[in-house]
């Protein structure tokens, strides 16, 4: 299993489409029923990180993957991205996350803090790929990871 643990709007969707391309069944933005499934091999974005402790416990041989960005663009970027939504799933991931569901800089600032300090602690007790996002060498990073030969495609850029 596969988890790409980064924050939303950090590349989660990219990542997703390359690992579809080394050929791993990948979703990006999974519903808690879909992360227990057992039909996927990988998982992006927010929901990954949610429900990380019980996704180590429940699937055996996890590789962690989290995407980065320049918190400043990472703000820009989530500025424009989270617009207020009825969506209880949403609502749930980013209460979760983020601390409340609405865009708010200075408690989203201190979300991508505390994302960063926990990753730090777990990396200590598992392998994790950091995935800048700004990296021109990501299929380089991912690949080597991966155990995987690098495609002749860019990386995606969704």
């Amino acid at each position: 299993m596969i988890l790409g643990i980064g924050l939303s709007k950090t590349g989660t969707k990219s990542l997703k489409e390359a690992l579809q391309i080394l050929g791993y069944k990948s979703l990006h933005l999974p519903s808690k029923q879909q992360l227990f499934s057992g039909n996927y091999e990988a998982f992006t974005d927010i929901p990954a990180y949610v429900y990380l402790t019980q996704l180590l416990t429940f699937y055996s041989k996890t590789r962690l993957i989290c995407t980065t960005r320049n918190v400043d663009t990472w703000i820009e970027s989530c500025r424009e991205h989270f617009k207020p939504t009825n969506n209880a799933y949403f609502i749930e991931l980013r209460n979760s996350v983020y601390g409340q569901s609405v865009f708010d800089e200075i408690v989203w600032r201190s979300a991508y803090k505390s994302h960063s300090l926990r990753l730090k602690v777990i990396a200590h007790y598992c392998n994790i790929l950091f995935l800048p996002l700004e990296s021109p060498n990501k299929w380089d990073l991912l690949c080597d990871f991966l155990n995987k030969s690098k495609p002749n495609v860019d990386y995606p850029k969704l």
